[in-house]
């Protein structure tokens, strides 16, 4: 069996990466295929113009990750057409990723979220600063046109970025780094920032905020679909959620047709504020809730699922 992954974060890496100590795969990051029973994890930039040179034939799953965008329409087409040609399996990590394969002509299309590594141990801290962090490459839906609203609300905020590249809202941060798609201890991240915040307005499936609530950091999210399915319907009450509404706009750019929502960025200002002004023992109330709550919440919900159904196909 061939698996082809799309995708680039060094978090659908892990997964990838993780599949292969379950299934035998051999693991390849090079945007092409090597040879059979091969997951191959392909760059978001490149795979769409490489895949048109697979060998469909070999091919028994896809796994992609479209995030309603529309990279090149009619090499989409042309993936689409193949994929009923030779009956490949098309997974996807949402019914909001579903949707937009659909939309796009691609049949025999599931939903198979992400697994989530669940930690051994948790490390509770009670730091003089609080580290507000977020990890992301630079792209319109990680870093949505209202943001700017936010930072200019904040004071007297550490926030602390891994980013893919330069991008115009690193003036922002106190501290960055570039070394999120490099094979690191990613444990070292989360146990070492008090706060995740996820700044996106659109995505297929988002996994650094459910691997933050695994290790029990807390975690504020938008009310947007995204996190209404995967992370909402599962945890009444949230207590870190930024308003949202239903509206939304198109971005273009980078050959790319995103659905982005709109949140509210005063909204997002002042729990970030509320949190940064809390003592110790309310900052360790609100963790122990994420520990508690959130860690159970990923544990039920994202069982491994997504090693167990890749080794049934």
């Amino acid at each position: 069996m061939t698996t082809i992954i799309r995708g680039g974060a060094y978090s659908f890496k892990k997964v990838a990466l993780d599949i292969s100590k379950v299934t035998g795969f051999t693991i390849t990051d090079k945007p092409y295929m090597v040879r059979d029973n091969s997951i191959i994890i392909n760059n978001p930039e490149t795979f769409m113009s490489r895949a048109m040179t697979f060998n469909f034939g070999r091919i028994k799953a896809l796994y992609s990750v479209l995030e309603g965008t529309n990279l090149d329409l009619r090499t989409v087409d042309h993936i689409s057409s193949w994929a009923k040609q030779w009956k490949i399996k098309v997974f996807t990590p949402t019914k909001y990723s579903k949707f937009f394969h659909e939309l796009l002509n691609f049949e025999n299309v599931e939903v198979l979220p992400h697994a989530i590594e669940l930690p051994n141990q948790i490390n509770n801290r009670y730091p003089k600063q609080r580290i507000f962090s977020y990890m992301a490459g630079y792209m319109e839906r990680k870093y949505p046109k209202f943001l700017e609203k936010t930072f200019k609300r904040t004071q007297n905020v550490y926030y602390y970025i891994k980013t893919s590249g330069v991008n115009p809202f690193l003036k922002y941060f106190k501290q960055y780094d570039f070394d999120i798609y490099k094979d690191i201890d990613i444990s070292n991240y989360y146990l070492n920032i008090d706060v995740y915040v996820n700044f996106s307005n659109a995505g297929a499936f988002e996994i650094t905020p459910l691997e933050a609530i695994s290790y029990g950091i807390p975690t504020i999210i938008p009310d947007i679909p995204l996190f209404r399915e995967t992370i909402l319907q599962y945890w009444n009450n949230y207590p870190l959620l930024v308003k949202g509404n239903n509206d939304y706009y198109i971005w273009k750019g980078f050959g790319f047709n995103i659905v982005c929502w709109y949140y509210d960025p005063i909204d997002l200002a002042n729990i970030i504020n509320n949190i940064n002004d809390m003592s110790s023992e309310q900052y360790y109330n609100l963790k122990q809730e994420f520990i508690e709550k959130g860690r159970k919440m990923v544990k039920e919900h994202y069982p491994l699922s997504l090693y167990e159904r890749f080794k049934q196909i």
